[in-house]
């Protein structure tokens, strides 16, 4: 894990840069192109509101199924730092990110010594760290997260042509507006004028004719997974779901899939269809066969914590990191075939920032005992939470705990006296931390940014 003294360098970054950074990011990629300037860098970015994560996942699985040596530069991380950053699902190591780091702190300097104004922000410099580590290693494929949209993102600056746009819901509009048209329009502005954006299934039909018309306004061509996608023979496990699938024309079979809920499905179809555009383009060797066994490989092998994700027991416990209502509107769905008719006690606890209200009425609706607390990190006041599960289900059973150690000591102890199925939900500071807890470590360690 990252020495603390580094992480404390690297979190000591502002969180924004001066203004609209894009010009900083292109100077930074072309630092970066220089120490490696024959390597033909070209890389999927993937934005969206949620399933970005999962997306990226599922992408890297299949390129290393295939024999893609693929980067992979997501955020924000969950335990550690090197999560964020890694080649072949190989998390970058303490020297690399040190170097790489250093690396890009020298390019900052030598920035500001030539322009004199404008300061980069934290998430700019680790996409540079990213991009530096791919290009150091000779890494020249991969796919990169987005931070929040598209337009003035970081990752619009990076190589390559390919991205995917995921579902859509209502966040950071005081940066991205406050409709999910104009959010659409920020994100889909990832995507350089002929390049192709693969669409995650929206539904709304009006709001995806909208879009057809901005990307042609921004010479975007759409693959909209909804229309060239088929999805048949789905069925549930426990443990995963199996499926067959069709794209373009090409049947997949026996498709396993470890992460749940049918949004991961259609999640799996948009990964699959940007992974089959994109070894098509750039990879022409690679037979139909071949693309058709990586897929399938890829999805059988991919893990992705964070969503709907198990932990070993007893009591069996299940943590998710949704932080938007739509998100957690999702886990709630895909929770209750997991629990199988088992109780479920609830620690939750949501941020401050957030929409508290809407995630807990949603959250409780799955519950049969609640535990209400706070994140250490921006973790909305124990009172709040609480006033909003009474509001919500006054005669849910309730408790209330100021920090999440006490309330997962708690919880452990309900779970296993009654047997039942816990749950941490309501936010990722929120989830992490109580699994950091549960652990037997100490939350409060943790870094966020």
């Amino acid at each position: 894990m990252v020495a603390q003294r580094l992480v404390d360098q690297l979190f000591a970054a502002p969180k924004f840069g001066t203004g609209i950074g894009l010009h900083r990011m292109a100077w930074l990629r072309a630092r970066v192109e220089a120490v490696a300037p024959d390597l033909p860098m070209d890389y999927l970015k993937v934005t969206g509101s949620n399933g970005k994560g999962s997306t990226c996942a599922m992408v890297s699985a299949m390129l290393k199924a295939l024999g893609v040596r693929a980067g992979r530069n997501i955020s924000p991380h969950l335990f550690r730092f090197n999560e964020r950053i890694t080649i072949d699902g190989a998390p970058i190591s303490d020297g690399d990110c040190a170097s790489g780091f250093a690396w890009v702190q020298a390019a900052v300097q030598a920035w500001q010594q030539q322009h004199g104004a404008g300061s980069f922000g934290a998430f700019e410099i680790f996409t540079g760290m990213a991009l530096y580590h791919f290009a150091r290693n000779g890494v020249a494929h991969g796919v990169f997260e987005a931070g929040i949209g598209g337009r003035y993102d970081a990752v619009r600056m990076m190589p390559g042509s390919l991205c995917v746009l995921t579902s859509l819901d209502l966040e950071h509009t005081q940066l991205l507006g406050d409709s999910l048209e104009l959010i659409a329009y920020d994100k889909l502005d990832l995507c350089p004028p002929g390049g192709t954006l693969v669409l995650f299934p929206l539904g709304d039909h009006d709001l995806l004719r909208r879009i057809r018309h901005y990307a042609r306004l921004k010479q975007i061509q759409l693959f909209e997974t909804a229309v060239r996608c088929r999805v048949t023979h789905r069925v549930t496990h426990p443990t995963e779901t199996t499926f067959n699938a069709e794209i373009d024309g090409m049947v997949l079979e026996d498709l396993r899939l470890p992460l749940l809920g049918a949004h991961q499905v259609d999640n799996a179809m948009v990964a699959a269809s940007a992974v089959t555009l994109y070894v098509n383009r750039l990879f022409p060797h690679l037979s139909q066969d071949d693309l058709k066994q990586g897929i399938r490989d890829g999805l059988a092998r991919v893990n992705w914590p964070g969503r709907a994700t198990f932990l070993p027991g007893p009591p069996p416990v299940i943590y998710d990191v949704g932080h938007t209502p739509a998100a957690i509107q999702t886990f709630c769905a895909t929770l209750q075939p997991m629990v199988a008719g088992r109780r479920v006690v609830l620690v939750i606890g949501v941020s401050h920032n957030k929409a508290v209200e809407e995630i807990v009425t949603a959250l409780v609706a799955v519950a049969d005992r609640v535990i209400c607390t706070r994140a250490h990190h921006l973790g909305a006041p124990v009172d709040r939470i609480e006033a909003a599960v009474a509001a919500a289900r006054p005669q849910l059973p309730r408790e209330r705990f100021e920090t999440v150690e006490d309330a997962v000591t708690r919880a452990v102890a309900i779970a296993r006296a009654e047997d039942m199925t816990l749950v941490f939900a309501g936010g990722l500071f929120l989830a992490v931390e109580a699994v950091v807890a549960y652990q037997g470590d100490d939350p409060r360690a943790l870094r966020f940014f």
